[in-house]
């Protein structure tokens, strides 16, 4: 699978992440991690709505920073990039800006979960 890359020259998914988590872990042990990545996402995304809808900083820092490092996981660069400015702007106060990032984050999570399927579909 090639990496699909945005306007701003970032991947949706690093394959090489996936490859060397293959070769570390072995295909059943990264399927099972893929698998459990796909099932936390929508969860994720809740938790940071949420915290938004309630301007509770903390719970989007905390939210935003685990699903930031999920995706780094999975290769989802596009997606942990988006969480990290997320994370940055709540930490620095600046929910609003926070807000605003967030709502790309239906669109993002999107791309990195089609391309986990895709791969998921061609066996890791």
């Amino acid at each position: 699978m090639t990496d699909k890359i945005s306007e701003n020259g970032i991947a949706v998914l690093d394959i090489t992440v996936i490859d060397q988590m293959t070769l570390d872990l072995g295909h059943d042990a990264t399927k099972e991690f893929l698998e459990m990545f796909q099932t936390y996402v929508p969860e994720a995304l809740s938790g940071i709505q949420a915290a938004v809808a309630t301007r509770n900083i903390g719970g989007v820092v905390h939210f935003s920073h685990d699903l930031k490092n999920s995706a780094a996981t999975m290769g989802l660069m596009r997606l942990s990039c988006l969480c990290r400015h997320i994370e940055t702007a709540a930490d620095d106060g600046k929910l609003d800006e926070a807000a605003e990032l967030a709502n790309e984050l239906p669109l993002t999570m999107a791309e990195a979960l089609e391309a986990l399927t895709t791969i998921n579909a061609k066996g890791t």
